[in-house]
């Protein structure tokens, strides 16, 4: 028997792969997975800190027409990226070293504390340009 042609094949992977991800979109138990999943990330810094935690609320998801509510979870929580006295808000662009490796008199730990806080400062302008926006 001769093998299938390729574009053939690449039809039913598509068609296939299509229908799957709609069946999936409207499966309750994909749904509920989701929505824990969601929830334990939106609360992984509370529970890295040691803080409490609300407890998950089982939600029953009816196909096709599913909605996300907001229960009234903390989603507005300070920044989990602390900066140092050193650098100030407004000042985006301290100490930007080329990319390489770090000074000879630089402690590696101290590379990577600065490469950290230039992290944060990023996400930090980044999350007001986007409360901005809104």
């Amino acid at each position: 028997m001769a093998p299938w042609p390729r574009l053939l094949e690449q039809l039913a992977v598509t068609y296939l792969s299509g229908f799957l991800a709609q069946r999936m979109s409207r499966s309750p138990a994909i749904l509920r997975a989701a929505d824990r999943i969601r929830h334990e990330m939106d609360h992984l810094p509370h529970r890295l800190e040691g803080k409490p935690v609300p407890k998950y609320i089982v939600r029953d998801f009816d196909p096709p027409e599913t909605t996300w509510i907001d229960h009234g979870e903390p989603h507005d929580e300070p920044s989990p990226f602390p900066l140092s006295g050193k650098y100030s808000g407004s000042d985006a662009s301290f100490h930007r070293q080329s990319p390489g490796a770090p000074s000879e008199t630089q402690d590696p730990l101290v590379h990577e504390r600065i490469e950290s806080e230039q992290r944060a400062m990023e996400f930090r302008e980044l999350q007001e340009q986007l409360r901005r926006m809104k």
